[in-house]
Parts: C-alpha cells; structure tokens; sequence
C-alpha cells in the first residue's frame, strides 16, 4: 500500500480563529503541494484527516486539486496529533483496502506513523514542515514492512511546479 503522509499548511491562531483553520498562506502551501503530488502522478483512492479544522482544509484542498471529491474525505480520530501508530494505521486499513492513501494529520503522529512503519518503533520522527510530504510503501501496515520512498519539504514541492 501507498501512504502519502500531509502535514497540515500554517494555520491562523487562536486568539485570531477559535478553530485554528488554516492561514491564506497555509491553504496556498497546501495546494501547491498537492498540484506536485498530481504532478507527481499521485491518484489515492482514499483522503483520510485529522477531525481537527486545519487538517480537513488541508485534505479537501488536497482531494480537490488531485481531481477528487473534497466531500469524500474520510475524517477519523485516529489521526490526531496524539493518536498511536497503531490506531492510526487500523483506522487507515479499514477504510482504505490496499489503495493508495493520503492522510492530511499532524505531528507528532505522522512522523510516529512514518517511523513505526519503516523501522518498527515509534519512538522518533521525521521532520516534516507545514505543507511537506512523506511517502512510504507498505507491504503490511504493520511495524518495520514498510519503506519511506521520499520525503519533500514545500519548497521542495513548490519547485515541482514552478
């Protein structure tokens, strides 16, 4: 299975947005990232996000320049910011079969995700700014069977598609 783990754009404060959705430049990140993904060939079969407001911006944005139907996101609470690799990764086989995935979410839990599959322990991350991506290919959603493809920062993503 291909995973293809989102950061969440820049997202405007509290005191400013009592939901924390995402900034103007957080949604431009988001979509920039996403036309590279495109770009990139990327066609998930399922879009799965964090219930939190800026990882379901982040997700719709994603769907709707990957050519998919925004209102399709699959919200689950396994993908919070807290939530365990394992839980996470239940949650994702469930609603995905064996199809391409991308998970709109947070750290700590997508660098976790991204480091229990590939080295069995998610006891470390990866760096993952606002906006980048990693992508992992996954024998079995279980701990060290899977693979980390690459991992792109926005800029990275931006230059893609100049």
């Amino acid at each position: 299975m291909l995973l293809v783990l989102l950061r969440h754009g820049p997202y405007r404060p509290k005191e400013k947005d009592p939901e924390e959705g995402l900034s103007p430049e957080g949604e431009e990140i988001i979509a920039t990232s996403a036309r590279a993904l495109a770009r990139l060939g990327l066609r998930p079969s399922v879009v799965m996000a964090s219930p939190k407001t800026r990882a379901r911006q982040s997700a719709a944005i994603a769907a709707r320049e990957l050519g998919l139907d925004p209102q399709g996101v699959v919200v689950s609470e396994a993908l919070k910011a807290l939530a365990r690799p394992e839980d996470s990764l239940a949650a994702i086989q469930e609603a995905a079969g064996q199809g391409p995935v991308l998970l709109a979410g947070h750290l700590p839990n997508l660098a976790l995700v991204a480091a229990w599959l590939a080295l069995g322990v998610a006891e470390t991350g990866i760096e993952l700014e606002a906006g980048g991506v990693a992508c992992l290919e996954a024998e079995a959603l279980a701990p060290g069977r899977g693979e980390l493809l690459w991992l792109m920062q926005p800029t990275q993503l931006a230059a893609l598609v100049g």
